[in-house]
């Protein structure tokens, strides 16, 4: 080798070959990084805080009371029927059919 002077050795700054494929880094402030990294937690945080503020409902009517005892009465009352109905199968099933098979 001969005792030739590069670039790299005088600090000149060498070429790239191909300088489109590598753009220059533009200049970010350290606050951006940071602003970056706080974004999710801080934006997850709000839209808790507003899917709580948005769940609160009016207190009830005071007429509404007679409707939910009158439709809880009728609830109970199906709920009765189909207990009924059910146990009218069971009965059903434990005593099969007598089929003859001579006739």
């Amino acid at each position: 080798m001969d005792n030739q002077i590069l670039p790299s050795e005088t600090g000149a700054a060498e070429p790239r070959a191909n300088s489109a494929a590598y753009p220059e880094e533009p200049d970010v402030p350290e606050s951006f990084y940071a602003l970056a990294l706080l974004a999710c937690p801080v934006g997850m945080g709000l839209m808790m805080w507003f899917m709580m503020r948005g769940g609160k409902q009016p207190a009830p009517a005071a007429n509404a009371q007679p409707a939910a005892d009158a439709e809880l009465t009728v609830l109970r009352a199906e709920v009765d029927q189909l207990r009924a109905e059910q146990q009218n199968r069971r009965g059903d099933l434990a005593t099969p059919p007598v089929r003859s098979f001579g006739e």
